[in-house]
């Protein structure tokens, strides 16, 4: 009995195979009690094989193609680890959390894991074995960031995309898809000078490329 247990946890605990497939289970049922805990946490009970799953298919679908920007994938994790901890919620429930939109319904804060986001089948199927070395680096993350080795910062959202203070008009904004909440709004309206909307001021900005920056914010209210 015990020949056949141990293979299968160290596979479960390496993100072998195994703990790759059934993203469509976790979501259905995020919150069914798993059969392994690694370690106690402050923000949330345990710290699950399938919490740790579920933060690496995060950074995998949110951060990717910047795992050589440490201060970007730090901002990406540290926003889901700053909501746990305030909200008193889990890793998997932040991570599942939806949000209304006016214009899209109801849909997921982190949007890599809607049905209809672009990245929602590569988080889904991850066995491409070219992919491997970005996926385990990915788990790797995740285990660091549930174990508290990571230094991460307490922001609650971020956006990657064009500076808010040169696109101050509604149309301007809209067009370079800048989230409204990236500008100041009071009683529900948006702050003007001159005309044009206040850009809320960012705790700090990461260059992801020539063309576009991420953008981090820490809001009291989220």
């Amino acid at each position: 009995m015990t020949l056949l247990v141990i293979p299968i946890v160290t596979t479960l605990i390496l993100g072998g195979p195994m703990i790759r497939n059934g993203l469509e289970k976790i979501i259905s049922n995020p919150f069914a009690k798993p059969g392994i805990c690694i370690q106690n946490n402050d923000y949330a009970p345990k710290v699950t094989i399938q919490e740790t799953k579920l933060l690496a298919q995060a950074i995998y679908g949110e951060a990717r193609g910047e795992l050589d920007i440490p201060e970007y994938f730090k901002g990406v994790i540290g926003s889901i680890v700053t909501r746990a901890e305030r909200k008193g919620k889990s890793i998997n429930e932040i991570i599942l959390e939806k949000r209304k939109n006016e214009k899209k319904g109801e849909t997921h804060h982190y949007t890599c894991f809607g049905p209809n986001d672009v990245n929602y089948e590569k988080i889904k199927n991850l066995s491409n074995s070219q992919e491997d070395k970005i996926w385990n680096r990915c788990y790797s993350l995740a285990e660091k960031a549930l174990n508290n080795e990571l230094d991460l910062p307490e922001v609650t959202n971020y956006f990657v995309g064009k500076n808010p203070e040169k696109y101050r008009t509604k149309k301007q904004a809209e067009k370079m898809k800048i989230p409204s909440w990236a500008y100041k709004m009071e009683n529900g309206r948006f702050v003007l000078k001159q005309g044009k909307r206040m850009p809320v001021k960012p705790v700090y900005v990461v260059k992801v490329d020539e063309n576009k920056s991420a953008y981090f914010y820490d809001f009291k209210y989220f």
